[in-house]
């Protein structure tokens, strides 16, 4: 499911969101997420966990693409996770820069999350326990 047509608000190629199996995958496409874009990809982010709310096994937010996160960003990541662990969801984080994750570790939300270093551990986890990030 791709994320709906742009507006004025709202910046073209945010995210790209797919569904499969209970597992929803957010792949943020914006270089640097602000206010602007954390708007943009909340937004089909939380309709599509609403669509699979009875069936969401895990949330996985895909930042491969992402350079910089502000305060904003950070913030709508937390709140995803947030939502997802409210369904008994935990989130992963996968394609994470060693500079976002210093800023995770920095601001001390990592535990909030499961980080994954590449596709091929992401599946492994997919597969194996469903055990939720710390509270």
């Amino acid at each position: 499911m791709a994320e709906e047509a742009a507006s004025p608000s709202r910046p073209p190629h945010s995210v790209e969101v797919s569904a499969q199996g209970g597992v929803l995958r957010a792949r943020f496409l914006a270089r640097n997420v602000g206010e602007r874009e954390a708007t943009a990809i909340a937004a089909p982010v939380i309709k599509s966990m609403e669509k699979t709310r009875g069936r969401l096994r895990c949330l996985v937010l895909d930042l491969s693409d992402v350079q910089f996160l502000n305060s904003r960003g950070l913030g709508m990541c937390i709140d995803l996770r947030n939502r997802a662990h409210a369904l008994s969801a935990p989130t992963v984080l996968i394609g994470l820069t060693g500079e976002l994750f210093q800023l995770l570790d920095a601001v001390k939300v990592e535990r909030l999350f499961e980080i994954v270093a590449d596709e091929g551990e992401l599946a492994a986890r997919l597969r194996g326990s469903t055990r939720p990030a710390a509270e």
